[in-house]
């Protein structure tokens, strides 16, 4: 089985933001010494780290945070894609339609994912559906992030009042993940 990779940045701004919300030191508590070690000092932007290893990490914040867990892993996907888009995206991005850039989302999506694919299922005028596809590892609080990412990036690009829903989960035993989204442009 392949285990699929997430890149550095997504790692760090993960700490940064769990760091912020007091919820680090519990949650590195509660995962395995691997995920410790790895995820300990040194994380860096550029390289790719183990998703099991995120996942776990993501999983035992996601505990941690209890009845708001949902909301918190929402946040911390538009904290993710936040902080990593550039300054130079910012200022291109808000050009583009949300429709044109719902179509191109495949390309930022493997900025992040080493193996698993975005697929664009449909799309119209302030909608969108999306699945996910060869993905080995998943879990509810990792799908909440990338359902807090797309949601981020849609702001980003200016539509306005953005919605978003997990509609099916392999970590609920599904057999691809699913999200739909929509706006206001």
């Amino acid at each position: 089985m392949i285990n699929d990779k997430i890149k550095g940045a997504c790692v760090k701004s993960v700490l940064a933001f769990l760091l912020r919300e007091g919820l680090l030191a519990a949650a590195l508590s509660e995962v395995s010494p691997m995920t410790r070690e790895l995820f300990g000092e040194g994380v860096l932007s550029t390289n790719w780290y183990s998703a099991d290893a995120y996942i776990e990490l993501l999983d035992a914040a996601s505990a941690r945070a209890g009845m708001g867990a949902q909301w918190l892993m929402i946040r911390l996907g538009k904290q993710i894609i936040s902080d990593g888009l550039s300054t130079v995206y910012r200022v291109f991005l808000p050009v583009e339609s949300p429709f044109l850039a719902v179509s191109r989302g495949h390309f930022l999506w493997r900025t992040y994912f080493k193996h698993s694919e975005l697929i664009l299922l449909r799309a119209g005028k302030g909608e969108a559906e999306f699945e996910v596809r060869s993905e080995p590892s998943t879990s509810v609080a990792y799908c909440l992030t990338k359902l807090g990412g797309m949601i981020g990036a849609l702001e980003i690009i200016g539509a306005r009042s953005v919605q978003g829903e997990h509609a099916s989960c392999r970590g609920h035993g599904d057999q691809h993940c699913r999200f739909r989204l929509s706006w206001d442009e």
